[in-house]
């Protein structure tokens, strides 16, 4: 495993490259995601169930989140 890690010891961010590009359109793209969820989530409150609804939202926030706290604890 050390030998795979090795590989991308010597890297190091961020590289003057990386100062040179626009973060414009990206920052676009997060604002229309964001719409996007909303509006997704309005919809789905107005045609599920409410209770089955909310079991989706604590599942879908609650199992990566679950992940993410298993994975620092190793």
């Amino acid at each position: 495993m050390d030998r795979l890690r090795a590989v991308h010891a010597g890297q190091t961010f961020p590289v003057p490259a990386a100062n040179s590009y626009s973060t414009t359109a990206f920052r676009w793209l997060v604002y229309l995601m964001s719409v996007a969820l909303i509006a997704a989530l309005g919809l789905a409150f107005r045609t599920m169930k409410t209770k089955w609804l909310w079991l989706m939202l604590l599942l879908g926030l609650g199992i990566p989140a679950l992940c993410l706290w298993l994975g620092q604890r190793r």
